[in-house]
């Protein structure tokens, strides 16, 4: 494994710790961490996450995120010691919203089976 893909796993498990432990605000949602994405000098980690909920949730957390990147990239900066405390950016990631629409597709084309 990579020193870039070390240092992006451990932003993930930091940052699902500092929103389980420390961030308390309602209008972030239940949201779950799904990847990071360094940028090549360490500056940047593009911080991906899904969540389950209405537009309007979806809407909210996104707006909380971005307002507590600061507070968040100051708390993994206490947790860890690295040269560059990178700046995050959560982007929300629609994957398993898409995985689970598949699903529901592919369940609702398939004959169904006598037990």
């Amino acid at each position: 494994m990579s020193k870039k893909n070390r240092i992006e796993s451990l932003i993930r498990e930091c940052v699902s710790e500092i929103l389980r432990r420390t961030i308390n605000n309602q209008k972030i949602g239940f949201i779950s961490i799904t990847g990071v994405k360094l940028s090549s000098d360490g500056s940047y980690a593009w911080v991906y996450y899904s969540q389950i909920g209405t537009e309007e949730e979806k809407r909210k957390t996104k707006y909380a995120l971005k307002s507590a990147a600061k507070f968040i990239k100051g708390e993994f900066g206490k947790m860890v010691r690295i040269k560059i405390v990178p700046n995050m950016r959560f982007t929300y990631d629609d994957s398993l919203e898409r995985g689970a629409h598949i699903i529901q597709k592919l369940n609702a084309l398939a004959p169904e089976q006598n037990d």
